[in-house]
């Protein structure tokens, strides 16, 4: 792991693209209209399967 970090230090190029990659990775995955989504389409999959129960 020190090696991988001293890589990233000395490697201003691939610290930045790493950075901008987790950047883009967080915001698909865990930014508000995502996660508001994904909330809506959990409750309408458990609203949809308790009216078929019921």
């Amino acid at each position: 792991m020190a090696g991988h970090c001293e890589r990233l230090i000395r490697d201003g190029k691939l610290l930045l693209a790493l950075a901008e990659e987790g950047r883009q990775h967080a915001e698909q995955t865990f930014s508000y209209p995502v996660i508001a989504a994904r909330h809506a389409a959990l409750y309408e999959e458990t609203l949809r399967e308790y009216r078929r129960e019921g």
